[in-house]
């Protein structure tokens, strides 16, 4: 079940990923891989968190980037990270996924205004007011998706509870 769960989740992501990127107003960009591989390994865990970053990443790079590698690096950083520097919080809570979608976008965004800057001046002021808008509604989405994940999780969590207890019963 854990399974066919994983890879579901893979394949909403590269579709919603896929589809949605390329059809939002004022070239806003929603980077579902980034939220989906920050809220997965906040629930899961940090190895989870890597498989699923590395998975989803490399998928992404063979079918839209030139660099094989890249997004599957991103993703095994973040899969690693985000557990780890919100290990205090809540699984539940939204706030982690909101510092680390704005962390990793603000870093990304940061490496694009450092590439333009010695190109010229006009493009490196568009550069910043289309970053700030993109991790306004990058975070907007991530409390949804988050809370989309935490309800998930939460449902086999409990169905899973309740075949251990089933199964221990039965093996007295």
């Amino acid at each position: 079940m854990r399974f066919i769960y994983f890879f579901s989740l893979v394949l909403l992501a590269f579709i919603l990923q896929t589809s949605i990127y390329f059809t939002l107003p004022f070239n806003i960009n929603i980077h579902f891989i980034f939220i989906f591989i920050i809220s997965f390994s906040i629930l899961h865990g940090s190895l989870y968190g890597v498989i699923f970053g590395f998975l989803l990443g490399l998928i992404f790079d063979v079918f839209f980037n030139y660099f094989l590698g890249t997004y599957a690096l991103y993703g095994v950083l973040i899969g690693y990270l985000s557990p780890i520097l919100f290990s205090s919080y809540y699984k539940e809570s939204v706030l982690p996924p909101i510092y680390l979608i704005s962390l990793y976008l603000f870093a990304y965004y940061f490496i694009d205004f450092a590439i333009y800057f010695f190109q010229d001046e006009h493009i490196t002021v568009k550069i910043m007011q289309f970053s700030l808008l993109n991790i306004f509604f990058n975070v907007l989405v991530t409390i949804f998706i988050h809370l989309i994940f935490v309800t998930i999780y939460n449902k086999f969590e409990n169905r899973h509870n309740k075949f251990k207890k089933i199964f221990k019963r039965s093996r007295r």
